[in-house]
């Protein structure tokens, strides 16, 4: 990881300025879909608490969802 950050920072020392802008966006753009790849996976798991917390309600009250 720490070789990773160096060779990025030496790729950018030594980029122009057309490099270093082309870096930059690339990097936003991957920071991007990192952030909305967690998104899709913390909605799923959204769902599935709520879906949980819906059962467990439903249970409380004597109330059951399978036959």
């Amino acid at each position: 990881m720490l070789q990773d950050l160096l060779n990025i920072f030496k790729k950018r020392q030594y980029a122009t300025e057309s490099q270093r802008d082309l870096f930059e966006r690339d990097l936003n753009k991957e920071v991007d879909d990192k952030i909305r790849e967690l998104k899709k996976e913390s909605d799923k798991k959204d769902k599935i608490i709520d879906s949980l917390l819906l059962e467990l309600i439903l249970m409380e009250k004597g109330v059951s969802l399978s036959n």
